[in-house]
């Protein structure tokens, strides 16, 4: 993450982190890099621990309840798609893949 993006606990084993400003393409990089660092930092732990990514390209006049519905959207949608991955939507819930 960047010095100036903002990370919080959400629920019991949920996380929130907010980035901005933030277009699609650091939108994917930097969620596809807190998927890798978490998956290759745990292996070396020895307890290996893996996360799904649910993010949401925020578009103006979006409020924070809208921002977060989209989000949890993407989550629950990137975990029935097997877990561990990345999935970053758009206004229209259209996938945008990863870098």
């Amino acid at each position: 993450m960047r010095p100036y993006d903002h990370p919080g606990r959400w629920g019991g084993d949920e996380f929130v982190v907010v980035l901005s400003p933030c277009d699609e393409d650091t939108l994917c990089q930097i969620a596809a890099r807190i998927r890798e660092t978490i998956e290759r930092d745990s292996i070396r732990t020895g307890t290996p621990v893996t996360v799904s990514v649910g993010g949401y390209l925020c578009q103006p006049g979006d409020n924070v309840d809208t921002i977060l519905r989209q989000a949890d959207q993407a989550l629950y949608r990137v975990k029935q798609q097997g877990r561990n991955k990345v999935l970053i939507t758009d206004a229209s819930g259209q996938e945008i893949n990863p870098a």
